[in-house]
């Protein structure tokens, strides 16, 4: 039951035919109204980032991965507290919308709709390129400990940034 005070987070959270719980990944993702482009920058993707970084401190959703692309994004989340994975994901992209339409002097929605989420079952359906952790990281196990040490630190944000672009 609804009461008089429920957000519109809260709201659209219930909607959602995906549960989040803690404890759970998420594949989210989302892409442009009518497949615009939702990133037409490197400044863009910059300032997505950003707000990507900052409300990852600010909640207890842990960022595995995330793609940003020209019309839309993909992000692998750890939900690990009872907050939503997908409040994380709302607050960069209502944060991300208002900037973008106050950049290119635009109004109204930038997405086709609201993200979408599914539960990733990391033992059935998650595959891991061990050539990719060995380029990058040296071996599975430092990007083991890349993953799992994911914090606010301020190298956090360098090796985000060196890694995705």
């Amino acid at each position: 039951m609804r009461h008089k005070g429920e957000s519109q987070l809260e709201k659209a959270m219930a909607r959602r035919l995906v549960s989040f719980t803690e404890g759970s990944y998420y594949h989210i993702y989302n892409r442009g109204a009518g497949r615009q482009k939702i990133f037409l920058s490197e400044d863009n993707y910059a300032f997505a980032m950003k707000r990507i970084s900052a409300y990852s401190r600010t909640t207890a959703v842990k960022v595995a991965a995330c793609r940003l692309m020209p019309n839309h994004y993909h992000f692998l989340l750890h939900q690990t507290s009872a907050m939503a994975a997908g409040y994380l994901v709302q607050q960069v992209f209502n944060s991300y919308t208002k900037a973008f339409n106050r950049m290119y002097d635009r109004t109204g929605t930038l997405f086709e709709s609201p993200f979408k989420a599914k539960v990733v079952d990391k033992r059935k359906k998650f595959s891991f390129d061990p050539d990719f952790a060995v380029e990058y990281f040296g071996s599975a196990a430092e990007y083991e400990q890349f993953v799992h040490g994911f914090d606010s630190t301020k190298n956090r944000d360098d090796k985000l940034f060196e890694y995705l672009f």
